[in-house]
């Protein structure tokens, strides 16, 4: 028996005061779900958990630009098909201009003007489609591994573009060009729009490909690494909290009974001076 220290008094405040913080650290964990909530409670899981979350914005950036790209193709497709169609109207204008001997001049003004309005259509759709792919390049795409510029013959649906070298082009069916209705030159005219026709199907085939092929499943597995890189940082950073929970109730008993502890031992000295009387 000692009287100026009491050893296991001390022991019991040691002990009480460790047991507190590891109760208070459960509590902690468990009211803001993470396990690493300063430096301290784990180093190398802070740089392992930070590492993950560079990655995770990396890759979410990733997804933004693959789905911006998809959403780009989606617009070049639909205006695709619009050009399809004034395509298709243009082929009527000529056939119904072929017996030009029978229609008067202004009947074939009207025509003329007609055709002058879907090139003019076909040219503006185009330049739309180039501004907007500029406008998506300009962007940060550093996570994207695509170009979405890489549909074979995406520059190529201008009016002065659809066509051959042969036959000529759509914008000589302007008015005033080599073959308007005027020139007389309808079977030139029709193998011209032919031809556009096939052009334009080729990209859009081109087009639905490169999304389904490349886009698409750059996309799916952009989301899978995703998942995993989130899930292992989910790992590394947040709370257990069945094992959480454990270890708080194991910390409540083990507290309570540190605290007792100095009740017992100071009992001690009492026993041992009534051993003196």
């Amino acid at each position: 028996m000692r009287i100026n220290t009491h050893v296991p008094s001390m022991v019991a405040a040691r002990v009480l005061a460790q047991q507190t913080a590891s109760l208070q650290q459960s509590l902690m964990r468990l009211s803001t779900g993470l396990r690493i909530n300063s430096g301290g409670d784990d180093p190398g899981g802070v740089i392992a958990s930070e590492s993950h979350r560079s990655e995770e914005r990396g890759l979410s950036a990733a997804i933004e630009n693959a789905e911006s790209a998809k959403s780009m193709l989606a617009a070049s497709e639909f205006a695709l098909a619009e050009i399809s169609s004034f395509l298709l109207e243009l082929e009527n204008a000529i056939d119904q201009s072929a017996g030009a001997d029978s229609l008067s001049t202004d009947e074939v003004a009207a025509h003329q003007g007609r055709i002058d309005t879907i090139l003019h259509s076909i040219d503006r759709i185009a330049a739309t489609m180039m501004s907007d792919r500029q406008r998506f390049r300009s962007g940060d795409s550093a996570y994207v591994a695509i170009d979405v510029s890489a549909g074979p013959g995406i520059d190529s649906v201008a009016a002065a573009n659809l066509g051959d070298a042969l036959n000529g082009y759509l914008s000589s069916l302007a008015g005033g060009q080599t073959n308007d209705l005027a020139s007389g030159n309808i079977s030139a005219a029709r193998a011209i729009v032919q031809s556009a026709n096939e052009q334009v199907a080729t990209i859009r085939s081109s087009l639905i490909a490169f999304e389904k092929c490349a886009l698409d499943s750059n996309i799916c597995s952009l989301r899978v690494a995703f998942e995993n890189v989130q899930a292992a940082n989910n790992a590394t950073r947040e709370t257990d909290f069945a094992a959480e929970t454990s270890r708080l109730t194991r910390g409540q008993i083990l507290l309570h009974a540190v605290t007792q502890a100095p009740l017992i031992y100071s009992q001690s000295p009492s026993h041992g001076l009534s051993l003196l009387k």
